[in-house]
């Protein structure tokens, strides 16, 4: 067997099963040691969102607008869109899985970096993985986050909104991507402060926008919801065994839509 047949598949393996039911598993864990805590108390989740920042922070709120701003159209738009695509209607049923043990997960993670913190001589906190994190971890996670920021965090966004705005405006991809460009250089040029206080102001209006739009089209379709969502409840659990096929095959009737719902979903 030649190596690059053994790196195939063994990045199958990683793709496949392996990475959704690690992080779906972790989930779950933290979900049940917490007591799923972000479900049954959600007066106190709120209440805590928008109180004021300790000194040197920033507040609760504008560190969630921060999060969403970069979540919002690739992780909602376009990652729900190619999950069904690569992954059938069962996709969606496994965004929803992910989504909610991600929650107790990332609240996990958080808790490690407000434990580890460090406040500098100027009186600001520092947190995160590079942290809790051993020394060559750390470094590791550093080069995936500075990888992670030039790609999914920065092309794919640009290019889904180019995308969008050459189909229905016809608008030049260059021009869209140089705007772009410009905008986020006056706006990161004013450091962290203004970044966050831009995305506090502009998230939950795109947001409301977002879900009135969402809300549009359901209504839309009101009469096909009970089809659907039986479709996805039946392909996300479906093993579609055939005459002459494997248990591989029969296996990836529910694997697919797992692999890319959980990983959509996680985003």
């Amino acid at each position: 067997m030649h190596l690059l047949d053994v790196v195939s598949g063994f990045n199958t393996y990683l793709t496949g099963p392996a990475v959704p039911v690690l992080l779906m598993g972790a989930g779950l864990y933290f979900s049940v040691r917490m007591r799923f805590f972000c479900i049954t108390h959600p007066r106190m989740v709120i209440r805590v969102l928008f109180r004021r920042g300790e000194e040197g922070m920033g507040s609760p709120v504008r560190a969630a607008m921060l999060a969403l701003a970069g979540t919002l159209g690739v992780g909602n738009i376009v990652g729900v869109a190619s999950a069904i695509t690569l992954g059938g209607r069962g996709a969606v049923f496994w965004m929803w899985a992910a989504a909610f043990a991600a929650m107790l997960l990332k609240y996990a993670e958080i808790v490690l970096a407000m434990l580890t913190r460090r406040r500098d001589p100027q009186g600001i906190w520092h947190g995160g993985a590079f942290f809790y994190a051993n020394r060559i971890p750390a470094r590791i996670f550093a080069v995936f986050c500075l990888a992670a920021s030039l790609t999914m965090g920065n092309m794919i966004q640009v290019k889904a909104a180019a995308d969008a705005a050459h189909s229905c405006f016809s608008l030049p991809p260059v021009f869209v991507g140089g705007t772009i460009c410009v905008m986020a250089f006056f706006v990161i040029r004013g450091g962290g402060e203004r970044i966050s206080g831009l995305t506090a102001r502009l998230i939950p209006l795109l947001s409301g926008i977002y879900i009135l739009f969402s809300l549009a089209v359901i209504l839309t379709g009101w009469d096909r919801i009970g089809a659907v969502t039986a479709g996805i409840f039946q392909d996300a659990f479906s093993l579609r065994p055939v005459a002459g096929g494997g248990i591989g095959y029969m296996l990836s009737g529910m694997i697919r839509p797992m692999r890319y719902g959980v990983a959509r979903g996680i985003m």
